[in-house]
């Protein structure tokens, strides 16, 4: 009888872009931080030592989610963890604190805001005078319905109209920075999609012209925009919040497509201690099988208004990448490392 194979399931990581995807207009900067290393704590030694490690020992930082919720992909750590829960009073709210930050998935701006992004593009015909926050209102009852739960952050140090998350708080530029950064945002794309690239293009320039509506009627669609009321929605959707301390000192981005599971940042930072690394790097990370997560969903509801299911999804996963890129555009140099992490089967 022929021996059974049994097959079993290994991580790796890849080095994409080793001196960073090369665009980006935003103060998060590795040459920055290189520069001003009494500030930041880095230096060259613990740029080498964090892409080892993510690269070397990557089952020991990418590990299973332990909450089916999703938050940002910021890499900073969190000092307090809340939701708003109702109060038992007028129907008021009241925060309810969590001891413990727990490892959930992560999207530039949480899944709400990324799932709300994918509803415009993909239904965008149907929603030329809806706002920002209609979106996000609508697709957060439509989450809910559909069992999903999702989450954000906010900062110690956000004032006036402002969350604290960049993805949030600067949604209206990342938009026109899409299109500022079209054909570099295509060139990654290229790279991203590798053979799959020729059966998106025209899925790719349908996403560009729907950031060209949302920028070219930004007095309306931008109209209630502002960080503040989002995150007023999040919190009375009952989302988990995080609020995150500190600067930003990101100095790689870690894209993460091993359905489940998650970059963790803080064992990150505990193995960076472990290799005699005292200042700080941390990292970017982005749940890529969590977008398609959300691209799935939004396709199926598509599918409901009648719309093509498979063009659909193509779309809503396009609109996620372009808003990814275009998100970290915004707030980087575009200088840090890109790493992705992948699985694959190696015969028993």
């Amino acid at each position: 009888m022929a021996q059974e194979i049994v097959q079993r399931v290994e991580s790796k990581a890849t080095v994409l872009a080793p001196k960073g995807l090369g665009f980006g207009e935003g103060s998060i900067s590795v040459k920055t931080q290189l520069d001003q290393p009494e500030v930041s704590g880095l230096t060259p030694e613990a740029l080498e030592v964090g892409v080892d490690v993510i690269v070397n020992e990557t089952a020991r930082v990418i590990l299973p989610v332990e909450v089916n919720d999703d938050g940002c992909g910021d890499g900073r750590p969190a000092s307090v963890v809340y939701r708003m829960v109702p109060s038992g009073e007028d129907e008021g709210l009241q925060r309810e604190v969590f001891n413990k930050s727990k490892r959930r998935a992560k999207v530039f701006g949480g899944g709400l805001v990324v799932a709300a992004s994918m509803y415009r593009t993909v239904l965008g015909k149907q929603r030329l005078t809806s706002t920002v926050l209609e979106d996000r209102a609508e697709v957060a009852t439509l989450l809910q319905k559909s069992g999903v739960e999702f989450g954000a952050h906010t900062d110690n140090h956000a004032t006036g109209d402002a969350t604290g998350c960049g993805a949030i708080d600067k949604y209206p530029i990342i938009s026109a920075n899409g299109l500022k950064y079209r054909d570099q945002i295509v060139a990654t794309l290229r790279v991203v999609l590798d053979k799959e690239f020729d059966a998106y293009e025209e899925d790719i320039n349908y996403v560009f012209a729907t950031y060209q509506d949302l920028v070219d009627r930004s007095d309306v669609t931008f109209a209630d925009a502002e960080g503040v009321k989002t995150k007023a929605l999040l919190e009375k959707a009952g989302a988990v919040i995080k609020q995150l301390d500190d600067e930003h000192l990101e100095d790689f981005v870690v894209l993460n497509d091993i359905e489940g599971t998650t970059f963790d940042q803080r064992q990150f930072d505990r193995i960076m201690h472990e290799r005699g690394i005292e200042g700080t790097a941390q990292a970017f990370a982005v749940d890529l099988w969590r977008g398609r997560m959300y691209a799935d969903l939004i396709a199926d509801r598509a599918a409901q208004e009648g719309y093509d299911r498979e063009q659909s999804y193509r779309r809503a996963w396009v609109d996620f990448l372009v808003r990814t890129l275009a998100t970290s555009a915004t707030l980087t140099k575009g200088d840090q490392p890109v790493i992705l992490c992948t699985k694959y089967e190696l015969a028993a």
